[in-house]
C-alpha cells in the first residue's frame, strides 16, 4: 500500500480502543471503590464512629459489594474478550456490566445523595459508540435500576426514604425529571456528533480521492512518478534487501509515435500497464516517465522475480494486433537490494543494468549477468 501521509483509524478501531479505555474505567471504578472503604473504616473507627463490628463491617461494605463487583469486572473483561461474543454486542454488554457496577456503588451508599450521579455514568459512556439504541438501552435500564435501588430494603439503616417526607419526595421526582432530560441531551448530542463524523469522514474519503488521483497515472491506471518516490524514500536501509526493483524500458517507442501517431502509442503504454498489473500482481508498478516502468518487489527471490518480467516481455507480443507491421519488445534490468544499501542506490543499480538491456534491446537482464 503506498504511504499517502496519513492514515485513517477505521470506526471498529476507534470503537475497539473506546471498549479497552471503557474496561479500564470498571477496573478502576472496582479498586478505588474498594480502597476507599477500606479507609473509611479506619477513619470512622478512629472517630467511634462505626457502630457495627470490624467483621460486619468489612462483609457488608467490603466483601459482599467487591465481591459482585468483582463479578461484574469479570464479565466486563469476557464481554471484550471472548470470541463467543458478537462484536456489535460487546458494546451493549460492557455498558450493562459498568451500570451493574454502579447500581452496587449507589446500593451499598445510597446515604450520599449526590451518588445518584453514578447512573449517568454509563450513559454518558455509550455516547461514543453513536448507537441511538444502545444510549436508550442503557438510559432507560440506569433509570429502572434507579427506582429499584431506591426502593429495597435499605443497605444502610441510616439512609432517609425517598417517601420519607414532602421535600424527599419532591427532590426525588425532580432528580428522576432531570436523569431524563439529560439522556434527551445526550441524544442531541449524539445526533450531532454522528453529523459531525459523517462530514469528517466524506472530507476525509476525498481528500484520499484526491491524493489517489495525484499518485496515478491517468492513461495506464499505475502509480506515477510521485508515488514511486514516495514509495522509495518509505524504504529504509532495513527494508532495501527485501526489496528487488525492474525497471521496464519499451524498445523503439519513438518509432511508434512517428510512424503510427501518439494515439497509438498511448494505446501501447494502456497495453502494457495492464500487462504489468494483471502478470505482476504482487509487485507495486509506477510509471516512471514516458514509456519508462518500474516494478518493486518485496520478499520475492529474484529467480521468480525475472521470471514473471520475461513473463511481461512474451505477453506484451500480443499488442501486434494494434499494428501487426510492428512487434512491441521490453529491455528490463533488475536490481537486488543488499544490506547496507539506501533505496537512492538501488534505483541507480537498476539503471545501470537497464541500460545494459537497452544495448542489446529485447533483453532481461538481472544484477551480476
Amino acid at each position: 500500500m503506498l504511504p499517502t501521509g496519513f492514515e485513517l483509524e477505521s470506526t471498529e478501531e476507534i470503537q475497539n480502543k473506546w471498549m479497552n479505555l471503557q474496561y479500564r474505567i470498571h477496573i478502576l471504578l472496582f479498586a478505588v471503590t474498594l480502597i476507599l472503604e477500606i479507609l473509611m473504616y479506619f477513619l470512622m473507627d478512629a472517630k467511634d464512629n462505626i457502630d457495627a463490628s470490624r467483621s460486619r463491617y468489612f462483609l457488608k461494605y467490603c466483601l459482599i459489594p467487591s465481591g459482585c463487583n468483582l463479578v461484574f469486572v469479570l464479565g466486563s473483561r469476557w464481554s471484550l474478550r471472548s470470541r463467543k461474543v458478537v462484536r456489535d454486542l460487546r458494546p451493549l454488554l460492557m455498558s450493562a456490566f459498568l451500570l451493574l457496577s454502579c447500581t452496587m456503588l449507589y446500593i451499598v451508599h445510597s446515604t450520599f445523595g449526590a451518588l445518584t450521579i453514578v447512573f449517568s455514568i454509563p450513559v454518558l459512556i455509550s455516547v461514543v459508540y453513536g448507537n441511538y439504541s444502545l444510549t436508550t438501552v442503557i438510559a432507560l435500564t440506569s433509570l429502572f435500576l434507579r427506582i429499584l435501588a431506591e426502593n429495597l430494603p435499605a443497605w444502610d439503616s441510616t439512609r432517609e426514604s425517598v417517601w420519607s417526607s414532602v421535600d424527599a419526595r419532591f427532590n426525588y421526582i425532580i432528580s428522576l425529571i432531570m436523569q431524563v432530560c439529560l439522556y434527551l441531551l445526550i441524544l442531541v448530542i449524539t445526533y450531532f456528533e454522528k453529523m459531525k463524523n459523517q462530514a469528517i469522514e466524506k472530507r476525509m474519503a476525498e481528500r484520499e480521492k484526491l491524493l489517489q488521483e495525484i499518485r496515478t497515472d491517468a492513461l495506464t491506471g499505475l502509480c506515477n512518478r510521485l508515488a514511486f518516490e514516495s514509495t522509495m524514500q518509505a524504504l529504509t536501509e532495513e527494508k532495501v534487501p527485501d526489496c528487488i526493483l525492474a525497471m521496464v524500458d519499451f524498445d523503439h517507442f519513438k518509432q511508434i509515435n512517428d510512424r503510427y501517431g501518439h494515439p497509438v502509442g498511448d494505446q501501447y503504454l494502456a497495453f502494457l500497464g495492464r500487462v504489468l498489473r494483471e502478470t505482476a500482481p504482487r509487485a507495486e508498478a509506477f510509471r516512471y516517465g514516458g514509456d519508462e516502468f518500474c516494478l518493486l518487489f518485496c520478499e520475492t527471490p529474484l529467480e521468480e522475480a525475472e521470471k514473471l518480467c520475461r513473463e511481461i516481455q512474451e505477453k506484451m507480443k500480443e499488442a501486434k494486433s494494434m499494428e501487426p507491421s510492428f512487434i512491441p519488445t521490453l529491455s528490463i534490468g533488475l536490481a537486488q537490494g543488499r544490506d547496507g544499501m539506501t533505496a537512492r542506490e538501488l534505483l541507480a543499480e537498476a539503471d545501470q543494468v537497464l541500460y545494459r538491456a537497452k544495448a542489446k534491446r529485447n533483453c532481461c537482464i538481472a544484477e551480476g549477468q
